[in-house]
């Protein structure tokens, strides 16, 4: 039997960096024996290793970072395998990616996800370990930090990519395991299109899936005797001073055990920046239940979707806003609905047709695609 404990996003943010190394035994003492129990114990690093000094890259949204002694507590607790998949693994550019890969080899961390280049990034992990072979591959949804023929990053989440990749290892493979990151952050469900490709995933092979990045605790399924667990919320992420939800320090793990069959027990807690602790575990399995309940239910789930957008409509609105435009003043005004008659009339038409339609959709990404790597490049050029 291998036994695998998996955990979500882990950023030492909140944290002085020194403070993280004399305080990481304390932190994580609660987890230490479950996580140095397992044959192989997989965090996802969340942000890349700063070696000398930051090197940000041009973004919408924050840029992480982390020392390089991250590292080295993660390692000390037990932990084997870092997931680079994620939407902040390139927030420090190439200098990031490299940092971070070579810190990772050279202390003995596996990782899967993440890599110097395209071709690295979306290789699959193979564990060879008391005659079963389990294969771990691991992808983010697209934001700033895939990787491309230019340079490297995160693995993206592709369904083309997934099919390939789940079909070329599952003949040679006892277990197939998907670690995925993505989804709605501060959303406790999957959304209808997640529940439809994660499904599929095990339709063509994949034998578990998990999720993390909502930041928020999701619930699950077993699918065709297969688990999908859609969302772990956080595992060690303290934001600091700057408010955050109450659902923001919730999580739970998976302590997953593979032998004949698949067995799973989950680990709930709660975590602050002195701790991560484990939670009443009765309390957490009827919030969960009530989760899965809704889950299993696609018209239920299609209108707590269609709900959570009606009641978010103004804030969508005004993440469509380019930046300039994103004043303090007139975001407001948007947030209460005084810009109604923005997305409206022909405007609201052409938004949708150039959205919807796959084609149309395809050539507004490599678009700006393009021209984001435009302005890097002219970035690099003048320094």
């Amino acid at each position: 039997m291998l036994r695998f404990f998996i955990a979500g996003d882990v950023v030492p943010k909140g944290i002085d960096p020194e403070e993280f190394v004399l305080k990481g035994e304390h932190i994580f003492a609660e987890f230490k024996s479950l996580i140095s129990a397992a044959d192989f114990s997989i965090v996802n690093f969340e942000a890349p290793v700063i070696k000398d000094k930051p090197t940000p890259i041009k973004k919408s949204g924050p840029c992480l970072g982390v020392a390089s002694t991250t590292v080295d507590v993660l390692k000390a607790v037990g932990f084997n395998v870092f997931t680079l998949a994620n939407n902040h693994f390139f927030d420090q550019g190439q200098t990031g990616v490299n940092a971070t890969i070579n810190e990772c080899v050279f202390k003995g961390i596996k990782t899967v996800g993440g890599g110097v280049n395209i071709t690295e990034a979306r290789k699959p992990l193979l564990i060879d370990k008391d005659g079963r072979r389990v294969v771990i591959i691991n992808a983010c949804e697209h934001e700033f930090s895939i990787t491309n023929t230019n340079h490297g990053g995160s693995n993206a989440l592709d369904l083309i990519s997934m099919q390939e990749d789940i079909t070329s290892v599952r003949n040679n493979a006892d277990f197939v395991i998907l670690i995925l990151h993505g989804g709605i952050e501060q959303y406790h469900y999957p959304t209808p299109r997640m529940k439809r490709w994660y499904r599929h995933f095990i339709d063509i092979g994949a034998d578990v899936v998990i999720n993390h990045h909502q930041h928020c605790v999701n619930g699950y399924e077993v699918y065709r005797g297969k688990p999908i667990f859609y969302g772990l919320g956080n595992f060690y992420f303290p934001w600091g001073s700057q408010p955050r939800p109450d659902s923001w320090n919730y999580g739970y793990a998976v302590d997953l055990y593979l032998d004949d069959n698949i067995g799973f027990n989950l680990v709930p807690f709660k975590q602050t920046v002195d701790a991560i602790t484990l939670r009443d575990k009765s309390s957490f399995e009827n919030e969960i239940s009530t989760l899965n309940q809704i889950i299993q239910d696609d018209l239920l789930l299609q209108k707590v979707f269609s709900d959570y957008i009606l009641s978010n409509e103004n804030h969508i609105k005004v993440g469509l806003l380019p930046s300039f435009l994103r004043t303090r003043i007139f975001s407001a005004m948007a947030q209460r609905g005084f810009l109604g008659k923005l997305y409206s009339g022909l405007t609201l038409y052409a938004l949708k047709n150039r959205l919807s339609c796959e084609s149309h959709l395809e050539l507004l990404q490599n678009l700006f695609c393009n021209l984001v790597e435009k302005e890097n490049q002219g970035r690099i050029d003048g320094i």
